[in-house]
C-alpha cells in the first residue's frame, strides 16, 4: 500500500512539474499548486510524512528517499528550521538532498528527530 502511495505521489509530482512548465511558457493559466497539496498532507498527519519516507525506501532508490525527505522537511517548517533544530548548517541539508548528495545516517537521524520521525529496522 505505502509503495502505491509513493508510485501516485511520484506521478502526481511529475504531472505538477509539466503543468508548471506549461504555466511559464503561456499554455495554461495557473492552477492549485500540488505541491502545496502534498505539504498540506504532510503537515496534517506525521504519520503521513511516516508512509511518505516508507515508500521511498521500499523504492530502493536513493534520490526517491531524498525527494522524499525533502518534502518532509518542508512540511516540518523548511531547511531553515530543521537546521536550528538539528544544529546542522542550511548548507549540509542542501547538500545532502541535492542531485549528487550522498545521505549519511549520521545526518539523516536527526533530521528525522526534528521533524518528530525515527528510524525503525524490521524483519521482512
Amino acid at each position: 500500500m505505502e509503495k502505491e502511495l509513493f508510485n501516485d505521489l511520484v506521478q502526481s509530482l511529475k504531472e505538477a512539474v509539466l503543468i508548471s512548465k506549461a504555466y511559464a511558457n503561456g499554455r495554461m493559466s495557473r492552477s492549485v499548486s500540488h505541491e502545496a497539496t502534498t505539504l498540506a498532507w504532510l503537515e496534517r498527519d506525521s504519520n503521513n510524512c511516516a508512509a511518505l519516507l516508507n515508500a521511498a525506501i521500499e523504492m530502493d532508490d536513493v534520490d526517491d528517499l531524498k525527494a522524499a525527505l525533502r518534502l518532509v522537511i518542508d512540511a516540518k517548517g523548511g531547511v531553515a528550521k530543521i537546521a536550528d533544530k538539528t544544529g546542522l548548517s542550511r548548507e549540509t541539508l542542501y547538500r545532502m538532498l541535492s542531485k549528487k548528495g550522498n545521505p549519511k545516517l549520521s545526518s539523516v537521524l536527526p533530521v528525522l528527530q526534528a521533524a518528530g520521525l525515527k528510524l525503525v529496522v524490521q524483519a521482512k
